[in-house]
């Protein structure tokens, strides 16, 4: 599964770090890849972390691909499904910029749903244009502060995970 977040930009810097953060309490397990400005993760990167994670342990395996709406679309790391996340302060744009990774998602979830009253963005207009890219796409529109469509969401999840 690929998971995007465009709101959480951040300059890379250093190099792949190659130990598995410990479990938390929660007994999740976490490998960083951190990569320089001109890579991408691509699948001989992502076979570095694998080779660090307990795969036979894992229910449900996230990968976060962190940056532009562009290198998740084109690289396939192996996933089972495609999911976009994407929040409303990023603007109601990005179908129109990415039309490649929405016409390759399996879902889309738009977050932090509570702030349209404050926000321009049209979750109308928005979940249109991404239906007509992709006709197939499950869309989520979500908030973690007032667990709008969470439920939802992680039903959709679980599904995905039974037919595995």
């Amino acid at each position: 599964m690929l998971l995007h977040s465009e709101n959480k930009k951040r300059g890379w810097t250093s190099r792949y770090r190659g130990n598995p953060a410990p479990s938390n309490s929660n007994g999740y397990v976490r490998v960083d890849l951190t990569l320089t400005n001109s890579e991408h993760l691509g699948a001989t990167r992502w076979a570095y972390a694998l080779n660090n994670l307990p795969l036979s342990d894992i229910d449900l395996l996230l990968i976060e691909n962190v940056g532009n709406l562009i290198c998740p679309a084109e690289f396939n790391l192996g996933e089972h499904k495609k999911v976009v996340i994407s929040s409303i302060p990023e603007g109601d744009d990005k179908p129109f910029k990415y039309p490649l990774m929405f016409l390759k998602a399996d879902a889309v979830v738009i977050n932090k749903i509570d702030l349209l009253p404050y926000l321009k963005f049209d979750a109308r207009v928005f979940s249109g244009e991404i239906k007509g890219i992709n006709r197939k796409v499950e869309i989520f529109q979500v908030s973690c502060t007032t667990g709008q469509e969470i439920e939802k969401w992680v039903g959709w999840l679980q599904r995905q995970m039974d037919k595995k």
